[in-house]
Formats: structure tokens, C-alpha cells, sequence
């Protein structure tokens, strides 16, 4: 998650305090402040019926625990509508479209609450941050507090099904399953509070996934499924930053969007990840190089690559960081290079800085070296299908031979991918997520 200095929404709020905060994977100049309250609590139900771009379930008003069989939209990898549920006002869900049990992960340290109940949620007490082991367990600890807070998580079965679960920073679905995210609502608008060290925040979180039995409490170079829900806005992106480990959809829909184009976004919808995942060959596209973390393979961001095993089929651009030229900012661009303070090429790959200088030799190197050139080729562009998710920490904005820079050290605006979507938000709607391969 970027936190810095472009123009684009913060994806969440902060309360009490005014926080700058941006969409995973981009970069943000926008501050705002807080809105504030609770919602109630919910009994488990669930039913299908029509969705409007693709459906999805949700749910704050509660209702008993019942199900009936629709009709949907389009939606998922399979074109399968998700189940939606009668009086929902905004929730999210993750569907598994694969053929194994994997598990939800979320940000730990940042537990689902309203903002009423905040200061109960807070994941650095005395200034001492959560340890990501603890996790699981801090938040069995908030029980109560998500009750009153009107967090509730449901399972549906593959026929819509639905049966409540404990709120917790890791949920298993299995092949066909659901799970239902019923945030807290406010004035008929949804929250996600936490605390940090007795302030209260909200700001842009974010979801990944595993096979069951892998153990990730914090994200370790996974595809990034990142949502920012404000009191009339929702934001949400794909993110490849440090890496992928999946395939997916992302969407914003349901019974709210009927009659409205795109359900009244900036971007063209579903968001799409169908990269491949399978080990490099001459002739499939696959991934450049796969690694290893916490038992889970992944395919690592070449700002991952420490040291490279000679023996593993790979292409010839992939060498360790170490070995990354700065071209072509030194050779082409020294005045732009020399500003920025003479960055090796695993610096510029990293991107740690939000100076407009440096951001200024980031854009270059990543359009111009045949490293991150051949990685925003696989993952953007690949063979397989495209994805249209974050490629390094700045990729919303793609620089060309010509380009000038804003003050923000930001080129013009993207016009190869756009990650970033923002939408009005709308009663009954939904941002479901289809994972739909997991390496």
C-alpha cells in the first residue's frame, strides 16, 4: 500500500485525526476526515436472486435465517452470478471458483469495527503493534466488539446455503463456497474503523489469499484484492506490487446497479487477473521465476530477487537485484538520474520514495529497462490474458519518451491499464472477488 503524493481519493477514511492515505499500489496527495457511528447486528440469512451487473451478498439490516433460489447476473470467472440477500446495504464476498479449499486473508491489523466502537479495535495498545502470529487470536478477542459494531461473516454453500462464522482475520472456503463480509453501517453508509495507539482510523485495506493449510498472516507477495469504502464513495483495485499468487475478478455490482452503466464507476468492469501462474517455458508465458514463502509458491516481483537459482528455466532477463542496470535513466536520462540521487536499479525496481525526483527515475527505469520492462509485459500483457493490476508501486501513471513530470514527480495519466477503480456508492451493491486459480 502506497502512502504519498498523488491525486487520487485515500481508500478509507481516518478518524480524529486527518490522515493521507492512497489506493493500494498507487500513490495519493487527498486527505480528508472522519465520519462516525455504529451499526447493528444481524442474524445469518442468505438468499439469491438477481444481481445487477454480476450480484454479490451482503447484508447490515437484519434478517432470519432463510434461503430461496434466483435468478443473477453475470459475474465470476465462471459467468455464475454471487447470491445476494435481501435488505443488504454494502458488503463484500470471496468466492471460490477453484478446484481446492484456500483461505481468506485479511489485514490483520486492521480488524473490521464502526467507528463507535474504534478505540475497542486497536491493533498497536500502547504503541506496541500486533504481532502478525497473534492476529487470529486479538481478534477472536473483539467478539463482542464486532457484534456491536454489526460486523458479521457468513459461508454460503455453493446453493446459497448460509451459516454465520466468527469475524476473523482468516476464513477456509471450500471449492463452490462464499464468504459474505457484512461491514458496519452508519446513516445507511458501510464502515471499517480500527485504532492505532488510541487514535481512531480508517483507511485503505486489503485481502489476499492461499491454498488451506498455508499459513500468511501478513501478505507475502500475493495478488492484493484493495477496497476503501467512504461514506458515498467505494474505491478498490488489483495489486501485483510484490507479487502474484492468484487469478481472479473483481467487481462492483448488485440489485443497486440496475440501469446504471459500469453501476456508476470511472472504469470499465469486471477487473480481470488471468496471468499465468505455471513455471516459465520457452513457449507458455509463464512465470519468470517462482519462489517459495511460508510453504506457498509464488511469483515474485523482480525487486524480490535476492539470489537466483541457476539450475530453474527461466528467461534471460531474470538476475538477481543486484544485478539490475539503471539504464535506461543513467544513460539517457542523467540530469533526471543524478537529481534523484544516482539510484541503483534494485532502487529504482523497489520504489521506497515518494520524492518527486526519485518517483521521476522510478517511471523511467520501469518503462525503459528490460527488467521491469519484461515483467509488466508478463503480468499486463500476458499471453495467457491480461491483468489489470498494479505492476510496481507507481503503475497507475505510465511514462513515455516525451513525458514531462508534475510537481508529484507523476507523468501523464495511464492509458495501457486502469487498476484503480472509484464508484458512487449505491444501496444493495457489492464488490465481489472470484478467485478462480491459486498457485
Amino acid at each position: 500500500m502506497r502512502f504519498s503524493n498523488r491525486l487520487i481519493k485515500p481508500l478509507f477514511l481516518a478518524s480524529s485525526v486527518s490522515v493521507a492515505v492512497a489506493a493500494c499500489g498507487a500513490d495519493a496527495d487527498s486527505s480528508t476526515s472522519a465520519t462516525s457511528g455504529a451499526g447493528g447486528a444481524t442474524t445469518s440469512s442468505a438468499s439469491t436472486g438477481t444481481g445487477g451487473n454480476g450480484g454479490g451478498t451482503g447484508g447490515a439490516t437484519a434478517t432470519t435465517s432463510s434461503s430461496s433460489a434466483g435468478t443473477g447476473g453475470a459475474g465470476g470467472g465462471d459467468g455464475k452470478a454471487f447470491p445476494t440477500t435481501p435488505g443488504n446495504v454494502f458488503s463484500l464476498q470471496y468466492r471460490n471458483s477453484t478446484d481446492v479449499a484456500i483461505t481468506v486473508w485479511f489485514e490483520g491489523s486492521q480488524p473490521p469495527c464502526s467507528s463507535a466502537n474504534a478505540l475497542q479495535c486497536d491493533s498497536v495498545p500502547g504503541g506496541v503493534p500486533w504481532n502478525p502470529a497473534d492476529y487470529t487470536k486479538n481478534w477472536a478477542a473483539l467478539k463482542s466488539v464486532f457484534a456491536a459494531s454489526g460486523t458479521h461473516f457468513f459461508v454460503l454453500d455453493a446453493s446459497a446455503q448460509s451459516h454465520e462464522v466468527d469475524v476473523s482475520n482468516r476464513i477456509d472456503l471450500e471449492p463452490g463456497e462464499t464468504l459474505r463480509v457484512q461491514l458496519p453501517i452508519k446513516d445507511g453508509h458501510p464502515e471499517w474503523y480500527f485504532a492505532r495507539n488510541g487514535v481512531s482510523q480508517s483507511v485503505g485495506t486489503k485481502g489476499w489469499v492461499t491454498k488451506k493449510g498455508v499459513s500468511m498472516p501478513a501478505s507475502e507477495r500475493a495478488l492484493l484484492f484493495e477496497y476503501n469504502v467512504q461514506a458515498k464513495e467505494v474505491y478498490w483495485d488489483l495489486s501485483a506490487v510484490d507479487g502474484l499468487n492468484a487469478n481472479g475478478t473483481m467487481n462492483y455490482e448488485g440489485p443497486g446497479c440496475a440501469g446504471s452503466v459500469n453501476c456508476k464507476c470511472d472504469s470499465a468492469m469486471p477487473k480481470k487477473c488471468s496471468t499465468n501462474l505455471d513455471a516459465f517455458t520457452d513457449a507458455n508465458d509463464g512465470c519468470p521465476y517462482i519462489t517459495t514463502v511460508n510453504g506457498a509458491k509464488v511469483c515474485s516481483n523482480p525487486k524480490f530477487y535476492a539470489t537466483v537459482d541457476a539450475a530453474v528455466k527461466k528467461p534471460s532477463w531474470v538476475v538477481p537485484a543486484s544485478a539490475f542496470t539503471t539504464d535506461s535513466v543513467s544513460t539517457d536520462y542523467p540530469d533526471i538520474w543524478n537529481k534523484a540521487g544516482k539510484p541503483s536499479g534494485a532502487d529504482m525496481a523497489s520504489a521506497p520514495s515518494g520524492d518527486s525526483l526519485k518517483k521521476q527515475a522510478y517511471h523511467i527505469w520501469w518503462a525503459t529497462n528490460v527488467v521491469g520492462k519484461a515483467w509488466l509485459k508478463y503480468l499486463q500483457a500476458n499471453a495467457a490474458g491480461t491483468c489489470d493490476a498494479y505492476g510496481w508501486a507507481y503503475d497507475e501513471m505510465k511514462w513515455k519518451a516525451g513525458d514531462t513530470f508534475d510537481q508529484n514527480g507523476n507523468p501523464s495519466l495511464n492509458t495501457t491499464i486502469s487498476p484503480l477503480v472509484r464508484c458512487d456508492l449505491s444501496n444493495d451493491t457489492y464488490v465481489n472477488i472470484d478467485v478462480t486459480k491459486v498457485m
